[in-house]
């Protein structure tokens, strides 16, 4: 699994492109894929580079799918439409993604409670900057650093959270402790 999902990390992670800033693996829970990953583009992304980043005015965005329930090898890397958020909800421009074990279980469709449908995206805990909101939602939260956890799409360049759900990053952590402090 880890060298299927090393192998989409080096088609996706560009430390010049657009996708610079997304989902480092957690290196608490998978070490030795994000030290090849950054080992791979000699470095790693601050937290201020990500910052000044930004959000994107693009309508497509890549994301990791699973179309079909199965192992790593279901795991595609897409061009889909950036997702809109709904009443209730915020998107969020992900920093960082870590791999849940729920990440494995779901698409290998091992586990029923808070199953996804497919095709989905995974990730289900992840973190990065609020760049829109969607009816009911308090616009202050637009640019406000947040984690997720308990909900999907992480794994794509942004994610749509439902924003009572939504965590503060504490200042002076980066994305990775973020993502996991909840």
């Amino acid at each position: 699994e880890a060298a299927h999902f090393g192998k989409l990390a080096t088609e996706w992670w560009d430390p010049k492109g657009s996708s610079a800033m997304l989902h480092k693996l957690n290196p608490v829970r998978l070490g030795f894929v994000r030290e090849a990953i950054d080992a791979h583009w000699r470095g790693d992304i601050r937290r201020d580079e990500f910052d000044a980043a930004g959000a994107s005015q693009e309508k497509i965005m890549r994301a990791i799918v699973a179309d079909v329930p199965g192992g790593p090898e279901v795991l595609t890397l897409k061009d889909i439409p950036i997702p809109e958020p709904g009443p209730g909800q915020a998107r969020v421009k992900v920093a960082y993604s870590d791999l849940n074990p729920l990440d494995t279980h779901a698409r290998a469709k091992r586990v029923a409670w808070n199953a996804p449908t497919f095709p989905y995206t995974p990730g289900y805990e992840y973190s990065g900057l609020v760049d829109k909101v969607g009816e009911g939602v308090e616009a202050s939260l637009v640019g406000k650093r947040v984690a997720s956890v308990g909900e999907w799409g992480g794994n794509a360049e942004y994610a749509i959270a439902t924003a009572a759900r939504l965590s503060m990053i504490p200042e002076g952590f980066d994305w990775q402790t973020g993502t996991i402090y909840q």
